[in-house]
């Protein structure tokens, strides 16, 4: 049960719509918010105590403040703050059974010791007495200092989830090389990768991922979608294997660079011997032969897991009879994936494809640009991973509510 609200009036018997102009975003946020169904805030339902504000009010006004570059909670003073949901964190460490033994054997000898010197006391001098005192020294360093220590790295390990970094204000950040690097020196900022998927500038979906690297967030981003799809148009950082196979996979169209497909339509890549299309290939012998007559032979397959995904590649190894003399000292060649990259380039170079792929740029890129230089969201207003995306969903509503009302406006 919630408190009763009226948004269409103040304190007087005042109509909203006589004060602000009808293109008003506060409309299309209004309009957008009332429109959305009560199951989605059942869960905040309480039977206990007095009745509490509705949501709708609260995500109205937060929504108007992120349009106006307002993101901070004490510039919104009407708004209660948000109460997330928390997960407890088990933090008691089972010791390894090898400590555990350690540390029993040690208390066992030196009670030992301690009964022994009590029943058979000598005057003087006693050499049991240095024996317990070796031993009560090393169980103090396994229990004050070794312990601890492994309490703390397997922390830190578990905190990592499988990152090289993390912050110490915010664990679920990974540090990272920002765009914005004012300095030029490389600079490392805790930080996290934003995920959008786009229509016409809309954004339709998003997500908020540790890893700096786009190449391991395409998986979980489509997977993260209500519905599948039906076509997927990425720059060059998600064209892996792995990638390109899920969404053969999944049956998903797709128009996705490689790494080095803008490189490899230079007329310089196209005449180097680094261009494997420059080799010839005996299919009988299985060897490569280079432009300047030197053969390869097979030597090995090489396989590559993703320690992450689990994902295998499979990589040829082909060699020279004389290594030292030759051009270069090995080929290694991923026949699969270059059968999918050859696959991309015939479609991205195709009329159709190059069209649809020029369209990325003016679809996805000006949204982040409208995102920080319109609404000056430059930096997160939390910590943790789910305010962040709580933080970033707030300011990608307002800017489709900003976009949505301009459009109204000129129709």
């Amino acid at each position: 049960m919630y408190i009763q609200y009226n948004m269409n009036q103040t304190s007087l018997p005042l109509e909203l719509s006589t004060c602000i102009h009808h293109n008003h975003i506060v409309f299309s946020i209004y309009d957008f918010v009332d429109s959305l169904d009560e199951h989605y805030f059942e869960i905040f339902e309480t039977q206990d105590g007095r009745p509490v504000y509705h949501l709708k009010p609260i995500i109205m006004s937060l929504l108007y403040a992120y349009s106006k570059g307002i993101f901070s909670g004490r510039k919104i003073e009407e708004i209660q703050p948000m109460v997330d949901a928390g997960i407890q964190y088990d933090e008691e460490l089972e010791l390894d059974e090898s400590i555990l033994e350690e540390i029993t054997e040690l208390i066992e000898e030196v009670e030992k010791l301690t009964e022994d010197i009590e029943e058979n006391p000598i005057k003087g001098p006693d050499q049991r007495k240095q024996v317990r005192r070796r031993l009560k020294k090393h169980h103090r360093k396994v229990s004050q200092d070794f312990l601890p220590r492994k309490r703390k790295y397997k922390k830190h390990f578990e905190t990592f989830n499988g990152r090289n970094s993390y912050s110490k204000t915010d664990t679920d950040a990974t540090f990272m090389r920002m765009k914005d690097d004012h300095m030029m020196n490389g600079q490392l900022k805790a930080g996290y990768n934003i995920q959008i998927g786009t229509e016409n500038q809309f954004v339709l979906h998003y997500d908020v991922f540790p890893n700096p690297t786009d190449t391991r967030t395409l998986k979980p981003f489509i997977e993260s979608f209500p519905y599948l799809p039906k076509r997927i148009v990425a720059d060059a950082g998600y064209g892996s294997e792995e990638n390109l196979t899920y969404l053969n996979e999944k049956k998903i169209d797709h128009l996705i660079k490689d790494n080095r497909f803008d490189k490899d339509q230079k007329k310089k890549h196209k005449l180097s011997d680094k261009n494997l299309e420059n080799w010839l290939y005996d299919d009988v012998e299985n060897t490569f032969t280079h432009p300047e007559g030197t053969v390869y032979y097979h030597s090995y397959q090489s396989k590559r897991k993703n320690k992450m995904s689990g994902y295998v590649s499979q990589v040829e190894v082909y060699k020279p009879t004389n290594p030292e003399n030759a051009p270069q000292k090995a080929l290694y060649y991923n026949e699969k994936y270059q059968t999918l990259k050859n696959i991309e380039t015939k479609k991205l170079l195709s009329k159709e494809g190059s069209a649809i792929f020029a369209q990325r740029k003016i679809d996805v890129e000006p949204v982040f640009g409208q995102v920080k230089a319109v609404l000056g969201f430059t930096r997160f207003n939390l910590r943790g991973k789910s305010k962040v995306k709580t933080d970033v969903g707030l300011a990608l509503m307002a800017n489709n509510l900003k976009k949505y009302t301009k459009i109204k406006a000129i129709k």
